[in-house]
């Protein structure tokens, strides 16, 4: 469902507007299945520019980031901000105390 995920949110992101993401769980084990799937930041990285396109993924349900073309697809967004917060739900550290949850802004291109 990521593909049309992203498509659709590419179409709701106002030409001008912001995405806020709060990319989690990033810790989780693809294989393990949802809900909550697995949301490592790669997936918004790859997906979010490729807005509708079907990427490619192994048997154990991992982004295969290898053969990923380059982006052409104009309608995809950019990120314009990557970083971890400060503070977060207690479920978002891992048993070191480390937070693990991130944060992705995204936006058109500016054209």
């Amino acid at each position: 469902m990521r593909p049309a995920w992203s498509k659709r949110v590419s179409e709701l992101v106002a030409p001008e507007g912001r995405l806020v993401c709060l990319e989690f769980p990033t810790y989780k084990e693809a294989s393990t299945g949802g809900p909550p799937w697995a949301l490592p930041p790669k997936i918004y990285k790859h997906h979010l520019p490729r807005p509708g396109e079907k990427l490619p993924y192994d048997k154990d349900g991992e982004l295969m980031e290898a053969d990923i073309g380059e982006q052409k697809n104009p309608a995809g967004l950019v990120q314009i901000a990557h970083f971890q917060p400060k503070r977060t739900h207690a479920i978002g550290y891992d048993a070191d105390g480390k937070i693990t949850d991130w944060v992705g802004v995204w936006a058109h291109p500016k054209r």
